[in-house]
């Protein structure tokens, strides 16, 4: 969200308002223009403000294991500020002109959301606004929606995930806490933290030293792609943004290791691209090309796209396998099976 709302500060900084939607919300933006001049611009007179599905506090998730583990250190408190449903919501310009002011005076950690609209919201001062009539989770609209002078409340935005009435801030914690848990399952990317932890130390450091640099990213490699042209495609990009005829050399966005120094360097050149859709050629490819970060290749040999065989190649004495992505399999428990033999993977002889 920080190199989005550079973008928009740097390009389009008059905006009225600004929407974030994630790739699998539908938004009827003729109701939502409506509402907005109905309703949003009024409460915008307020101060800046951010609108849509508003979570009350609720706990740091502190499991090392958790795809959302927050550490002490990055957010020492017990208790997140009240912050927005992350699939949809949009702020006033005013809003996110605050919040980008006051970045350097927070700790960035993996929860762009929270980040964003709760805590620098919170030392910007700016409101959070609930709109939940107006976004719907799961897509379960009725035949007949609530309207207003004509116009239906319900139905101006879609959003995948189902936004509960209120309840207590520990179960808030939990209840969110095993929702992230269920998607992190539901999309399939396993990896083995020992083995990666002994990848790590075993190989990409020393590649790094050989390299000369403390500039690296480590993961499934991909060459020679071109962009697509096609624009009913959902990756389509128009020669405007991207003018070239061929992406750079960059990883494979399922799971892949940034130095962090790495991702320093990234950040400082931010304003310097057009935003693309496809995050990981945009940081570990178009940005990483411009900083000089070094693009190391570990293939099928540490990222495996498939299914595991019964023994895999080793080195040292270990399996040189730690990632496994894209399974295309029917349950929870069949990544658990799946995860199960990648924790216990024997050598091949």
């Amino acid at each position: 969200m920080g190199a989005a709302y550079q973008w928009q500060q740097k390009f389009c900084s008059n905006a009225e308002f600004v929407m974030k939607t994630d790739d699998d919300t539908i938004v009827d933006l003729p109701r939502l223009e409506f509402w907005i001049d109905k309703k949003a611009k009024k409460d915008s007179k307020k101060g800046p403000a951010f609108f849509g599905v508003v979570y009350g506090k609720s706990k740091p998730i502190r499991d090392p294991r958790n795809k959302w583990y927050v550490p002490y250190e990055h957010f020492p408190g017990n208790l997140f500020p009240r912050y927005m449903q992350g699939a949809s919501y949009f702020g006033n310009g005013k809003a996110i002109k605050l919040i980008m002011q006051h970045t350097k005076e927070a700790i960035g950690f993996n929860m762009d959301d929270i980040l964003f609209t709760g805590t620098l919201a919170e030392i910007a001062n700016v409101s959070r606004i609930d709109y939940s009539v107006h976004f719907r989770g799961q897509f379960n609209l009725q035949k007949e929606e609530k309207c207003e002078e004509g116009h239906p409340l319900g139905k101006n935005m879609l959003v995948r995930f189902v936004v509960g009435g209120p309840v207590k801030d520990e179960e808030h914690g939990e209840k969110l806490d095993k929702m992230l848990t269920r998607e992190e399952e539901q999309y399939g990317d396993l990896v083995h933290l020992n083995r990666l932890d002994f990848w790590i130390e075993k190989k990409f450091r020393k590649q790094l030293k050989e390299a000369k640099t403390e500039l690296g990213v480590f993961g499934y490699s991909i060459i020679n792609t071109q962009p697509v042209r096609d624009e009913k495609d959902k990756w389509f990009l128009s020669k405007k943004v991207y003018p070239q005829k061929d992406f750079p050399h960059y990883m494979h966005g399922s799971g892949y290791i940034v130095t962090g120094k790495a991702i320093t360097a990234l950040m400082q050149h931010t304003l310097e691209v057009h935003a693309v859709p496809l995050e990981d050629l945009l940081w570990s490819g178009i940005l990483a090309e411009r900083e000089n970060v070094v693009r190391f290749e570990g293939g099928n040999d540490h990222f495996l796209e498939g299914t595991l065989e019964e023994k895999e190649i080793c080195e040292y004495g270990k399996p040189i396998i730690f990632c496994l992505y894209q399974m295309a399999l029917s349950s929870i428990k069949a990544y658990k099976e799946e995860y199960k033999k990648l924790h216990e993977l024997k050598c091949q002889e």
